[in-house]
């Protein structure tokens, strides 16, 4: 049998979707500059041609899919810029793989019972800490950089880091447990403060500080609405878990996606009387250039931006693990922005730094150190 019977029989042997797929995959590496797998994909989409039964399908889906790459290259839409960033490998192959490895995981840990999965979590992070090099190494970067005095314990706060970043991962499946058995593990302290907002709109900031999950606990313990500002996980499959387990124990939470929709989302809110949490302590690249540490570090300043346009004041709120899963929870005192200007916005930006700094420098081990806060330079 000549080879090209023989596929196209093999092609009049899949179904219909899987053919619609095939055809699809030539615009798919066209639209995300993947050009190596182009050429590939149109040779077959021709042999679909030549093999009259398909067609009806083929010609309309792959004129349609041209005509809608062109759209989505020519007006620069993110959903363009968001596949982009995934090559073929990546997003059928490795981002599925990954995604079962986490609902796995998840369900081990959802399955223990809370205080064996925190500990089973501390311990599979300091692993993770000796395993991956490369956090492990910027971690101690900075902490070279911001707390140079510290140099013989630098060691001993990266291992706690991972500890306490495995503790927050492993107790994520246990957020109503934790909530509902609060007078057990949190204290609280500073209520006095958020007492006073209710039925306020007003804007909470949170750091990459042990466990930012739980200051949300107040808000469901005072059935009040709160939005947060979230960076979604760079594999779309792992997010609807993340904000399930969120959901789980706060029923009244709305995720905002980082950016200008997101922006608009958190006035929205505000306009309706509620909070929106934000952690603006990581590097931000538009932001602009505040002492962090006493160094130079690329601060977000939309957090005094939300809250000198609408008005509302901002609480601090900050996480410590006390032991095991203890923690307590303090509400600080609420300020507001002096003014609408730049200035006054820049003013509050440079608190927010101050104020998270001394909260590291409380207890430096239970920072996200991994992450790049004065640029990849330093």
């Amino acid at each position: 049998m000549h080879i090209f019977e023989i596929y196209s029989s093999f092609l009049k042997s899949l179904p219909l979707w899987a053919v619609l797929l095939l055809c699809f995959l030539p615009t798919y590496t066209s639209w995300t500059k993947q050009g190596r797998f182009t050429i590939p994909f149109l040779i077959l989409g021709g042999i679909f041609f030549a093999t009259l039964e398909f067609l009806p399908y083929t010609f309309p889906v792959i004129l349609g899919m041209h005509i809608f790459t062109y759209f989505f290259q020519h007006y620069h839409m993110p959903s363009a810029h968001y596949f982009q960033k995934y090559s073929l490998m990546t997003f059928f192959i490795w981002h599925p793989l990954y995604a079962v490895l986490a609902y796995l995981f998840y369900g081990i840990f959802k399955a223990m019972p809370t205080s064996w999965a925190s500990y089973l979590g501390g311990q599979l992070g300091e692993f993770l800490g000796r395993v991956l090099k490369k956090p492990t190494k910027i971690a101690l970067r900075n902490l070279q950089y911001a707390l140079p005095e510290d140099a013989d314990k630098h060691e001993e706060y990266v291992r706690e880091m991972w500890n306490v970043f495995g503790r927050t991962v492993a107790e994520t499946p246990h957020l109503k447990h934790l909530y509902r058995r609060r007078s057990k593990y949190i204290t609280f302290k500073g209520t006095e403060y958020i007492d006073q907002l209710k039925g306020k709109p007003f804007c909470v900031f949170i750091a990459h500080y042990t466990s930012p999950s739980l200051p949300t606990f107040a808000f469901a313990e005072r059935n009040m609405a709160t939005g947060v500002m979230y960076r979604a996980p760079n594999n779309p499959l792992m997010d609807p878990m993340i904000k399930a387990s969120f959901s789980d124990a706060v029923a009244d939470i709305t995720f905002l996606n980082k950016g200008p929709a997101g922006i608009r989302m958190a006035m929205k809110l505000l306009a309706q009387g509620k909070a929106v949490n934000i952690t603006p302590d990581q590097y931000y690249g538009n932001g602009e250039k505040l002492s962090f540490f006493g160094k130079p570090a690329m601060t977000s300043t939309v957090l005094p931006k939300l809250a000198a346009h609408t008005g509302c004041p901002i609480i601090p709120i900050q996480v410590i693990r006390t032991k095991g899963l203890k923690h307590t929870i303090i509400y600080h005192k609420p300020f507001t922005v002096s003014g609408k200007d730049a200035a006054a916005q820049t003013k509050a930006a440079q608190k927010i730094n101050d104020i998270t700094e001394g909260w590291v420098r409380e207890h430096p081990g239970q920072w996200l150190w991994a992450h790049t806060r004065w640029g990849k330079g330093i």
